[in-house]
């Protein structure tokens, strides 16, 4: 039971019943008689040739569906979030909490913000699959996080809670400590090295080189027409639309 759950947490969905026998022998012994030893446990996960041989990327059963928190840490960690005071606060509730269905350590009850068991009904059922984080993606938070993410990569990354009221128990937006993201490496590769360069970066830094070719040229045709037509269109322009369109695809969102 703990083999699957954390299997499916920290790899994919979908586990092969040998995966779930290498990793269950090892948290009953650890090599050393211990049983329930969490980090050889985690390190026979982590390692294990279903997580890291590349073969099987394309099986049917590989891969999971990143978390909202997921997503939004990704591209704050991608792009070294930063604030003047060196400080951070995020409300997420109210941020992304109600509408994304997902805040950190707010689950609605003590079985998570989905279900382990939950299988979309129309393609992940019928192949005796799970796909427990699609539970909380649907038509409402699936929009709800594509013009949420926009206003984060384009405008600021969060609302920084560091400005006291009187009250050292409340912190409200502080507007001189607003957090950023570095987009300078970017910036210069799409200026020294062009938009195919830039789209090739970030595929390796957010889609873990996963990208493929056809959804590449959609990216680049896009932010070609806006090159062309918009007179205004900068390096930043270029960099913030190209991420933005790469975190709505399946290589960014489906962790393999």
């Amino acid at each position: 039971f703990i083999s699957i759950r954390l299997i499916q947490q920290f790899v994919k969905s979908n586990p092969s019943p040998a995966y779930i026998n290498r990793v269950a022998t090892v948290f009953n012994n650890n090599g050393q008689g211990v049983r329930g030893d969490m980090g050889a446990v985690i390190k026979a996960i982590l390692m294990d040739p279903e997580a890291r041989d590349c073969s099987n990327i394309d099986t049917y059963n590989s891969g999971k569906f990143l978390q909202p928190i997921e997503r939004f840490t990704i591209i704050w960690n991608a792009f070294d979030v930063s604030t003047p005071s060196g400080r951070y606060y995020l409300r997420d509730q109210s941020e992304f909490g109600i509408l994304l269905e997902q805040d950190f350590l707010r689950a609605p009850s003590v079985f998570n913000f989905f279900s382990p068991f939950y299988a979309e009904s129309e393609n992940v059922a019928p192949m005796d699959l799970v796909s427990p984080e699609f539970q909380i993606f649907h038509s409402t938070s699936s929009i709800y996080y594509l013009n949420l993410l926009e206003l984060k990569i384009k405008n600021t990354a969060f609302n920084n809670r560091t400005l006291s009221s009187g009250n050292s128990n409340f912190l409200t937006v502080n507007p001189n400590d607003v957090p950023e993201l570095d987009y300078s490496v970017q910036e210069n590769i799409y200026s020294t090295q062009g938009l195919s360069a830039l789209i090739d970066h970030l595929n390796i830094l957010l889609c873990r080189g996963q990208m493929n070719s056809s959804t590449k040229s959609i990216i680049e045709n896009a932010i070609t027409s806006y090159e062309n037509n918009i007179s205004t269109y900068e390096a930043r322009n270029a960099v913030e639309d190209a991420i933005y369109f790469i975190i709505a695809t399946p290589a960014f969102n489906i962790l393999k």
